[in-house]
C-alpha cells in the first residue's frame, strides 16, 4: 500500500463509491452476523464502537508490517 496519503484517500473515495453504485446481497455468514449484532444490544454497542474508533484514528499511527519499523 502506498505510503502517499492522497493515494490511499483516492483508493478508498473510488471504492466506496464503486460499492454504492454497485450493491450486491450479503453472504450468508454476513446475514447471520448481521443478525446477530443487531439482536444482542451489548454487541451492537461493540461493534459500534469499534468502527468509530477506526474512523476516527489518528492519521499519523504507522502499521509495523514485520516487526521492524521502517
Amino acid at each position: 500500500m502506498s505510503q502517499d496519503k492522497r493515494h490511499n484517500h483516492k483508493f478508498l473515495n473510488q471504492t466506496i463509491d464503486h460499492v454504492d453504485k454497485n450493491p450486491k446481497e450479503l453472504t450468508p455468514v454476513m446475514k447471520e452476523f448481521k443478525v446477530e449484532v443487531e439482536k444482542d444490544t451489548r454487541l451492537w454497542m461493540l461493534v459500534n464502537l469499534m468502527f468509530t474508533q477506526v474512523c476516527t484514528f489518528p492519521h499519523e499511527f504507522r502499521v509495523l508490517t514485520s516487526g521492524v519499523d521502517s
